[in-house]
């Protein structure tokens, strides 16, 4: 069974931003479709703390994920 986090929403804290938010969507209009990577600029932040609310309910915390690097996260 593959699961794609449609729903799933995206919290993103660093040291000078709070409440980076994005929602999984698979489309937004009419024949469109939008890429399930989601990502968040932290300017000069190194690292930040990710929060993912999954359409289940659950929540997941990461602390101190670092910048300039790719993550995959399961359900």
């Amino acid at each position: 069974m593959t699961r794609d986090a449609i729903g799933a929403q995206i919290v993103v804290d660093t040291a000078h931003q709070k409440g980076l938010w994005r929602e999984v969507f698979s489309t937004i209009g009419y024949l469109t479709s939008n890429p399930k990577e989601q990502h968040f600029g932290l300017g000069a932040d190194a690292k930040a703390d990710v929060t993912i609310l999954w359409p289940n309910g659950e929540r997941e915390v990461h602390k101190g994920l670092a910048a300039n690097k790719s993550y995959r996260f399961k359900m």
